[in-house]
């Protein structure tokens, strides 16, 4: 009950349950204290209204509308002392905006904290956005997502991110831009021990997407699994994984005599058509770990 405390006059009554009730019949689009922020994540500050009538609709005095506009500057400068400047609130926008609610989420974001760290708060750091530059909203926002989606074992194809992140960009540019961020980014995770991840799952998710079992080389799937076994259990760091179990299966279709093109495994594995330049090297991986598996003619003529 709400009363005087003078008088004691009741006035109406409280509904301490649901103090905040009336919010929910604000219309979001108009001034208010707006929704409370997610569990772990930082305040977002206040939300000021360019309009310059107040609530009955008169105009507000050149007193009311001055003060509006320097809490309005003060909430501004909090904000990006908080959640960093207005291009890294953007670059974490864009990965809110392309990531479904979980796991995959939340790591993106944390590379992009431990990627673009607030510069007045670690000046070690060169981040990540400097090595996308000048696209280093989006590339750097794509980066954050491809590692993650590494660390956990989910295959991210890079046409698909760059069509979400960086849409106007010419996907040769875009691309570059990409890796250099995550390069950039990877380099920055090898510093910090809490951090460090292992690649050699990886390649297991790239088969998992490609479902070669669906396919003509389903004949060719037992021998890719046994290669990637070898390469986990004595830790070969085999780079990109896309473009090794490319050159692989390319490979081992060709002992096998598939009749196949080049650009049927390149869709397949949603890597470069260049593939086929790690094959020496692949080559000699494969004879080493069984060589019955290849043939002299699937090693292409330099």
């Amino acid at each position: 009950m709400l009363e005087c405390s003078v008088c004691g006059t009741q006035i109406s009554s409280w509904n301490n349950s649901d103090i905040d009730s009336n919010t929910s019949y604000l219309n979001p689009e108009t001034t208010h204290h707006g929704t409370p922020s997610e569990f772990g994540r930082n305040q977002l500050g206040s939300t000021f209204s360019n309009s310059d009538k107040d609530s009955n609709g008169s105009h507000l005095s050149s007193s009311w509308k001055s003060s509006g506009k320097r809490l309005k500057r003060m909430d501004n400068q909090l904000k990006q002392h908080d959640l960093g400047s207005r291009q890294r609130r953007q670059a974490q926008e864009l990965i809110m905006k392309n990531t479904p609610n979980g796991n995959l989420r939340t790591l993106s974001l944390d590379l992009l904290d431990t990627g673009w760290p607030d510069a007045r708060k670690n000046k070690s750091i060169q981040p990540i956005w400097q090595a996308a530059h000048p696209w280093g909203i989006g590339g750097s926002a794509g980066a954050c997502i491809l590692q993650a989606s590494r660390l956990l074992n989910i295959d991210c194809r890079i046409d698909e991110l760059l069509s979400n992140v960086l849409p106007q960009t010419n996907p040769k540019f875009g691309r570059k831009a990409i890796f250099r961020a995550s390069k950039s980014l990877s380099k920055i995770i090898r510093m910090n021990k809490e951090l460090r991840y292992n690649h050699q799952d990886h390649p297991l998710a790239v088969m998992s997407r490609a479902n070669l079992g669906e396919t003509k080389f389903r004949i060719v799937s037992k021998d890719l699994h046994t290669i990637i076994q070898f390469v986990r259990q004595n830790e070969i760091h085999v780079g990109n994984a896309r473009t090794f179990l490319a050159c692989c299966t390319h490979m081992l279709a060709t002992s096998r005599e598939i009749e196949f093109k080049a650009s049927e495994i390149n869709t397949l594995f949603g890597c470069s058509v260049h593939y086929m330049l790690r094959s020496i090297p692949i080559y000699q991986l494969i004879s080493n770990i069984n060589p019955s598996l290849l043939k002299q003619e699937a090693l292409p003529l330099p």
